[in-house]
């Protein structure tokens, strides 16, 4: 303590004031900061309990104001829902009946021209089953007409002359011919092929129809009854064969015929028939000198036999026109010994001509000449006589 009272005392007063304001200064700082401290801790507290009495009163406010929003939202959105439903059904309503519009058209076009289409095949149907009905009489025709021998040779004969007539012209062919000198055997027809003379010779074609029996076979075999078929197959080349060799007996003799006929048959079935029998058809050809034939093969032989016409024409032609080209030749070489000998007249001719020309220029340089003398003797001047004196 007394060095205390040393010390203050030997302090001035100016030092021990601004030491004692220093002080002041530094316990008003700390009473500052202290009562910083407290007011901060008070505002802190105060603003705490505002901001959570503000906080309260905005998420109070915004709870209302969202429950406001909501049910406003919630009103809209079912005003909105309920406007876009009545929309909808109004479209979806004018969209059906548009499309049952165009579906009742469609369908009434549809079943109009189905019915339409229906009824024209009905009619057509109908025609049909009449043409049907008519063919079937028809056919009833036709089979009471081929039930007879002689209609079914009536018409394969006339299948024969079509074919005929198709392919070869009327000259190369005859109906109801004698092929055979001194017989009074008729073939049906005969083809005219070139021979030795002048007449040529004869292609026997005779055509036959044994319907009876194919109609047998085809019944027995539709009833797959074999024996009934061996029996009508058996029975059918037995009338084949009969009617083979009396083709041979009566229309082949040669020169005055071809070495083999034709037997011609109506139809292709009937001739596949035949064909189908193992050898047959090739013991017809080599033991009656027959071949067998149907339409298609007929057309092909006569097609092949009309060549053979055509190239034998030519050829015919051929010789005509090498005779006239040899004719031609020997005019041609006479034509050319005449012109030569004209060539020869002409050059001697030429000649005269010539000799002729020079006389008649040298003539008539001796006119010329003679004409010059004259006029220079007309032209010159008389010579004057002397006077004679006194």
């Amino acid at each position: 303590m007394q060095n205390l009272s040393a010390v203050l005392a030997s302090v001035s007063p100016e030092v021990f004031l601004i030491g004692f304001g220093v002080l002041f200064l530094v316990v008003f700082i700390f009473a500052l900061l202290y009562l910083r401290g407290s007011m901060q801790s008070s505002i802190s507290q105060s603003v705490a309990q505002n901001t959570t009495e503000i906080l309260l009163r905005e998420n109070q406010r915004l709870r209302e104001e969202l429950a406001n929003s909501t049910a406003m939202f919630r009103n809209s959105l079912h005003g909105d829902l309920d406007r876009l439903r009545s929309s909808n059904e109004e479209r979806l309503e004018a969209m059906r009946r548009t499309v049952d519009e165009k579906l009742q058209k469609t369908l009434d076009d549809r079943f109009g021209s189905s019915f339409k289409l229906v009824n024209d095949e009905l009619l057509k149907v109908q025609e049909g089953l009449g043409k049907m009905h008519q063919l079937a009489e028809d056919v009833g025709s036709l089979k009471s007409v081929l039930s007879g021998v002689k209609t079914r040779g009536i018409f394969g004969e006339i299948e024969l002359q079509a074919l005929l007539e198709d392919v070869l012209s009327p000259g190369q062919f005859e109906a109801n011919v004698k092929p055979v000198p001194q017989s009074n055997a008729v073939v049906e027809f005969a083809v005219k092929l070139p021979g030795p003379n002048d007449e040529g010779i004869w292609l026997p074609i005779d055509s036959k129809f044994p319907l009876t029996h194919y109609e047998r076979l085809l019944a027995a075999r539709q009833e797959n009854d074999q024996a009934a078929i061996d029996s009508s197959l058996k029975a059918l080349t037995t009338t084949i064969k009969t009617e083979a060799k009396d083709i041979h007996d009566k229309y082949i003799k040669a020169p005055f015929t071809t070495e083999f006929a034709i037997l011609f048959l109506a139809t292709e079935s009937l001739y596949a028939e035949i064909l189908n029998v193992p050898g047959f058809a090739q013991e017809l050809r080599t033991k009656f000198n027959v071949v067998v034939t149907g339409p298609t093969v007929l057309a092909s032989l006569l097609n092949a036999l009309r060549m053979g016409f055509r190239t034998l024409a030519i050829s015919e032609q051929s010789e005509v026109l090498w005779k006239e080209i040899t004719n031609l030749q020997s005019d041609f070489k006479n034509y050319a010994e005449d012109l030569a000998k004209a060539r020869k007249q002409l050059n001697s001719l030429d000649k005269t001509m010539e000799s002729l020309q020079r006389s008649t220029l040298k003539i008539q340089k001796r006119f010329e000449d003679t004409e010059n003398t004259c006029a220079v003797t007309t032209d010159a001047p008389q010579e004057k006589l002397p006077a004679s004196e006194p």
